[in-house]
């Protein structure tokens, strides 16, 4: 059976809202954004990149938070915390929910690929221009944000790419069973 770019686009954004979900979950709330940020808000933004890789497949998964005091005032809304962080406590924060993010849409993938191995989080700057995530290799995007005051603070798009045709599976009952799983420490 083949899976058309829009279905397949469709099931990474529902493993990359659920997965924002399940690494949020606990904290202040966000609500969902269903647009895309402009070009403008993008700029806004700072980048972590982590990629999924097995055998005829690759996924670049980016979490993408807000630069500078923006980023410490939303780790600090998001963790409720009163008195001011600095910018370290927010990155390391970021690379973890980042971390976290991605092993979330691994274990979805776990499920339809084998030996699947996960790199470690990169940070980007908001300036870093990559320019083959979607070239012809890539067979489908998807993307997830999170508002505050009805601004994109924070989201996640993934680039999937594959030398073989690939079906990807989304079981909404599985996800829940990941949802109730427990919360994962923040280090």
């Amino acid at each position: 059976m083949e899976m058309s770019s829009d279905s397949t686009k469709l099931v990474l954004q529902n493993y990359l809202r659920d997965s924002m979900r399940a690494s949020t979950k606990g904290m202040s709330p966000l609500d969902e954004f269903t647009a895309c940020p402009s070009s403008d808000d993008e700029r806004l933004f700072y980048r972590i990149m982590l990629t999924i890789s097995g055998v005829g497949v690759r996924l670049a998964m980016l979490l993408h938070h807000p630069v500078d005091q923006g980023g410490v005032n939303l780790y600090s809304y998001l963790k409720s915390v009163n008195n001011p962080q600095s910018e370290d406590d927010a990155m390391a924060f970021y690379r973890e929910m980042a971390n976290q993010t991605c092993g979330e849409i691994k274990r979805y993938l776990h499920s339809q690929f084998q030996y699947l191995g996960m790199s470690t989080p990169l940070g980007l700057s908001s300036t870093t221009f990559l320019s083959d995530l979607n070239d012809e290799g890539c067979i489908a995007m998807g993307d997830f944000y999170l508002a505050r005051d009805g601004k994109p603070v924070l989201g996640a798009s993934a680039y999937l790419y594959s030398t073989t045709q690939i079906v990807l599976h989304y079981d909404q009952a599985s996800t829940a069973d990941i949802a109730n799983a427990g919360e994962l420490e923040f280090f």
